[in-house]
């Protein structure tokens, strides 16, 4: 919406005088500065724009995944920029700073397909003429953004859309991002999370929450070759150590921290255990030896993981606990719904080979898991959708 606007022509420029937006919730922006040209060829712009209110800011960003796949959202900002050059070679550089609850996606998996990268989206609208258009095919729009982003912004990177992982963080950073008609989309600067989360479901049966409070996102060129940091912190309530591990029976809590590493379009992900203040094992040469001892054996690490994860136990200690998956347990998952996928099967034959009793009917367990699409503008709540069959079955007469 435009208020007070006058337009001024004079002989080879036009000046826009000052001309105010506003927004939905009656915050504005002012938009003003000139055109040159000669006789409406060879035109050029020198223009500016800013947020009135620093405070209250400017709607900059309201879009969702119908609009652009790559990256969309709501964000509310304290934004300023120009738009300056010829027609054949404008640049927009822009700069810009959260000052309200503000929402950004960056989904990772449909970028393993496409190999594109949309942030800006440059649309033809109405029917092309048929004569000659006067353009050059050599002209070139250049949008550099800085982004400053800050608490108040809530970024979601999907790592996954099918199996609906996601990572939702707060931080800061500083970042630039850069895309033209004539040259590749470029993102370079860090994002640091101090507060955050990693949630994920499977079936509605199994759902948990890793709490994020620190990690790091560098960009580096390629928007989707990204590296990552980031430790997701599950906390696990009365459990009790193996004997091996530890001397006390005493029950008390447990930290499974699961890291991200790699890169966002492609992570990898590992697994480490660790004791709360006061537990009696804590710092215990013993106690840390067994950990180590986990970590250097990724098939016993990960049934371990998830026996934690699911059934709130360490499972006992046995000698073919570690090679009991037959390879499938280190198989890289680069989210935890692709870990637990692995794990499902693999873990509920383990299980089953540790309960006194049901051991010795020899039972084989069996899953079939196939997940469903969820659309973008559903990513913020997180329902899970797909199919699953599991169960068990028992050979009789020699198979």
């Amino acid at each position: 919406m435009n208020e007070g606007a006058e337009i001024v022509f004079r002989q080879g420029e036009i000046d826009f005088g000052s001309i105010i937006l506003t927004d939905t919730a009656k915050r504005t922006a002012t938009f003003s500065g000139k055109m040159q040209h000669q006789f409406f060829k060879k035109m050029a712009f020198n223009m500016e724009f800013h947020a009135n209110d620093t405070k209250r800011g400017f709607l900059v960003l309201n879009t969702t995944k119908r609009d652009n796949s790559q990256f969309y959202g709501h964000v509310v900002a304290n934004a300023s920029g120009t738009v300056r050059g010829a027609v054949d070679d404008i640049v927009l550089r822009f700069r810009g700073e959260p000052t309200d609850s503000s929402k950004v996606y960056l989904p990772t998996s449909d970028s393993r397909v496409t190999g594109t990268a949309d942030f800006i989206v440059f649309r033809q609208y109405g029917k092309e003429m048929k004569v000659e258009s006067k353009v050059k095919e050599s002209s070139n729009l250049t949008v550099d953004l800085d982004v400053f982003p800050n608490p108040l912004a809530k970024i979601y990177l999907i790592l996954d859309e099918t199996t609906n992982d996601i990572i939702e963080g707060q931080g800061n950073g500083n970042l630039n991002i850069r895309v033209s008609t004539n040259e590749g989309t470029s993102m370079s600067g860090r994002y640091n999370i101090t507060k955050g989360r990693y949630t994920f479901n499977w079936q509605a049966l199994i759902k948990k929450q890793f709490i994020i409070n620190n990690g790091t996102v560098d960009w580096n060129g390629d928007p989707y070759n990204a590296q990552i940091n980031i430790d997701a912190r599950y906390e696990i309530e009365r459990v009790t150590l193996p004997a091996d591990l530890c001397s006390s029976n005493e029950q008390n809590s447990l930290t499974v921290i699961s890291n991200l590493s790699g890169s966002l379009s492609n992570p990898v992900i590992s697994f480490r255990f660790e004791l709360p203040q006061g537990h009696p094992c804590r710092n215990n040469p013993i106690t840390d030896a067994g950990f180590r001892r986990m970590q250097s054996n990724p098939n016993e690490l990960n049934n371990q993981v998830f026996s934690l994860l699911v059934f709130n136990q360490f499972l006992s200690n046995n000698a073919n606990a570690a090679n009991a998956i037959g390879g499938i347990g280190s198989s890289v998952a680069g989210t935890l719904t692709e870990f637990l996928a692995q794990q499902v099967q693999s873990g509920l034959g383990l299980i089953l080979k540790n309960i006194p009793g049901i051991n010795k009917l020899n039972l084989d367990p069996y899953v079939t898991f196939t997940p469903g699409l969820i659309s973008g503008t559903d990513a913020e709540s997180q329902n899970f959708g797909g199919t699953s069959r599991f169960g068990v079955t028992k050979r009789l007469l020699n198979g």
